[in-house]
């Protein structure tokens, strides 16, 4: 009988556990995801203003600022907006998760209560490189929705996905993601790495001591901090990878001209769009559009990270 009851009771602690796990990831997914919406929803008129400049090639933040408002009135410039965050949130929600279950192995692998500065970087870029890996044909889409003459040509997202898939093959939503892979990758190695030290020195030196990413903790630094530290993560994080960024986009364009998916991948590849770019438009055409982008990352990033230690602190995650 005893045997009987103890196996019960080992049965229910490793159901509770198991719906503890999945409460808990679900709560991280929420505050990810929330992230997405706060931040992009804020800092939109700043991301359509940084598209016109890297896919339409035009040059003037404040001139592409005033022709979008001119042209598409004041709510032009959240164009896409409902499709970024679409996009964004499940990046978003996948990529602080993804951060989260790296920590939490390193953490548990060497029994520590912090991970080392390498350990920062490869849970970074493992954070970025699976978030982008799910998420990348919502990118692609976007992306041909917001090219001059996107939206008169497909009509919406679901007319682009059928259009897309029938002319172009599956392959062409995954068009450009080697650059994407590279680039987010290093994006989220130094955003994290920059944004869990700049915290961790905060922490330590006010005589306040906690792991990496937790929300509670995190909150003690009081907002001005966070958002202090996850902007400075966030243009670190930018202009490292800027230019992949920009060969990305245009990778992304090629079939738009008359290239098939397949065409794509074997004509057009990073070092050929690099050189291309360069002799078109100089080593600065690498960085176009890359002003109104600093500009941008700088709240989006602060409001982003803020959001998302707020939100894990408010549902206790």
């Amino acid at each position: 009988m005893r045997m009987r009851l103890g196996r019960t009771e080992g049965m229910e602690r490793d159901r509770n556990g198991s719906e503890g796990r999945w409460i808990e990831a679900a709560k991280q997914l929420l505050s990810g995801a929330m992230s997405a919406v706060v931040a992009r929803t804020c800092c939109a008129p700043l991301e359509r203003v940084k598209l016109e400049l890297i896919l339409n090639r035009k040059r003037g933040g404040w001139k592409v600022f005033r022709n979008v408002v001119k042209a598409e009135g004041v709510m032009g410039l959240w164009k896409g907006n409902l499709l970024n965050i679409a996009r964004t949130a499940p990046f978003k929600a996948i990529n602080f998760y993804s951060f989260e279950v790296f920590k939490n192995h390193f953490l548990k692998k060497n029994d520590a209560e912090e991970m080392n500065g390498p350990q920062r970087f490869v849970a970074g870029a493992g954070a970025g490189i699976t978030a982008v890996s799910l998420c990348f044909p919502l990118d692609m889409i976007r992306t041909r929705l917001l090219v001059e003459g996107g939206y008169a040509r497909y009509g919406g997202f679901r007319n682009a996905v059928v259009d897309i898939f029938k002319s172009e093959g599956p392959k062409a939503f995954y068009i450009g993601i080697t650059p994407a892979l590279i680039s987010l990758g290093m994006s989220g190695a130094v955003f994290y790495g920059v944004y869990d030290m700049l915290k961790l020195r905060h922490l330590h030196n006010n005589g306040k001591q906690g792991k990496g990413s937790g929300g509670r903790k995190a909150l003690e630094m009081g907002p001005a901090y966070t958002l202090l530290y996850g902007a400075m993560a966030g243009v670190a994080a930018e202009f490292t990878v800027y230019p992949l960024e920009v060969i990305r986009r245009r990778l992304q364009l090629q079939s738009i001209h008359g290239l098939s998916a397949s065409q794509s991948s074997r004509l057009v590849n990073m070092g050929r769009m690099f050189v291309q770019v360069v002799q078109a438009e100089g080593l600065i055409g690498l960085y176009s559009g890359v002003m109104p982008t600093a500009i941008q990352v700088m709240p989006s990033a602060a409001l982003s990270y803020f959001t998302y230690e707020a939100m894990k602190y408010a549902i206790n995650a």
